[in-house]
């Protein structure tokens, strides 16, 4: 269980950010942690994404200089917004709307499947928001239902853009990304893969758990990819 206190302590310690101030800590990944935020002047709450530069290599602070590139592109309503960030010496500050509602992925676990009708509903919100990328030349590349939030209103929100990418039609990419359970075939086989199609697949997964709060398959024979 999180100690909110010492979360409260370590979110606070030695960040200070201009028109912000920082609470507890709501989310972590290897080399980053989450922190729920307010913007002073509006009270607005936010996410506040605190990247220690000195843990991370000098690729994958290209990764974050992308994910923000990106985001600094997109305008839509079921994708996460990007307001501003900063960056020290040691530290990346990325802050972003705050969707408090939870992941996708929890609301399924707790709830089991959705009706086709809400399903229908709430997929079309996930689609329209990766079209969207599409038409601009991005590819998010790590699209599953974790990576999907609800907000206040029940709206789907894609989040997590650390993987996404420009692409062009003449050019394959080779990375591996995401998660095996969302991969799509392209990225096993080995021959590259343009980018949308990886959304693509990944997208009929989310729908897959959406309509049965299952995944559809079974990691243990990566066979079924091949």
């Amino acid at each position: 269980m999180v100690d909110l206190e010492s979360e409260r302590t370590y979110c606070k310690s030695g960040h200070h950010l201009p028109n912000y101030k920082i609470f507890k800590k709501v989310g972590n990944g290897n080399f980053s942690n989450v922190c729920l935020g307010m913007h002073r002047p509006t009270q607005e709450m936010v996410a506040i994404k605190i990247i220690n530069k000195n843990m991370v290599k000098r690729k994958q602070i290209g990764d974050l200089t992308r994910e923000i590139s990106n985001l600094k592109h997109l305008n839509h309503p079921n994708i996460v917004r990007l307001y501003e960030h900063y960056e020290t010496k040691n530290y990346l500050y990325i802050i972003t709307e705050y969707v408090g509602g939870g992941e996708l992925f929890q609301y399924l676990s707790e709830k089991g499947r959705m009706k086709e009708n809400l399903a229908r509903e709430k997929f079309r919100q996930i689609l329209s928001a990766v079209n969207y990328c599409h038409e601009r030349g991005i590819v998010h590349r790590d699209l599953k239902a974790e990576n999907i939030l609800i907000d206040s209103h029940n709206n789907l929100i894609i989040v997590d853009f650390g993987f996404s990418n420009r692409f062009c039609w003449s050019k394959r990419m080779h990375t591996y990304c995401g998660s095996p359970q969302y991969a799509a075939p392209e990225l096993f086989v080995g021959n590259g893969y343009i980018g949308p199609e990886v959304d693509i697949w990944a997208l009929g997964v989310i729908l897959y758990a959406m309509l049965t709060a299952t995944l559809p398959f079974n990691m243990n024979k990566l066979s079924v990819f091949l």
